[in-house]
């Protein structure tokens, strides 16, 4: 199998440095996650629940997932690690998915219904570092 193209570099894009910035076309999560704040009050997500729509705009996503990140700092998380994540869908999964990425972690998604027997058997197989759950999903078997 050949191995994947290096990413797209824009020569015409050099700062003093001498640093190339990436094309357009292969901006990583992290590039888009620092220019989240140009749509500052926009609608970014939402949420319909039972009691109504929910947003969050551009400027509380790049809030929460900043803060995700730094949780995830504290509890450890570094580059290359794999988180699980389980929760049903919602603002803050995606919070945690970008403060994942600004970890360098991997986050590996488990359907809120699985079975604590399943979570606990995809934790070990992926060798997760850490499980973020609601607290209405139980947590695995340990």
């Amino acid at each position: 199998m050949p191995s994947p193209a290096p990413p797209a570099v824009d020569a015409s894009a050099e700062g003093r440095s001498g640093a190339q910035r990436p094309r357009a076309g292969s901006l990583t999560l992290q590039d888009l996650f620092r220019g989240l704040h140009r749509f500052g009050d926009r609608p970014a997500l939402g949420l319909r629940r039972e009691f109504g729509l929910r947003w969050w705009t551009y400027s509380r996503l790049e809030r929460e997932s900043a803060a995700a990140a730094a949780l995830l700092h504290e509890a450890g998380v570094a580059r290359g690690d794999r988180i699980l994540i389980r929760c049903a869908n919602c603002p803050e999964w995606v919070a945690f998915l970008l403060g994942a990425a600004l970890c360098g972690a991997v986050v590996v998604p488990v359907d809120e219904d699985s079975a604590p027997a399943f979570v606990d058997y995809v934790s070990r197989d992926v060798g997760a570092k850490l499980l973020i759950t609601s607290l209405e999903s139980p947590g695995p078997d340990v």
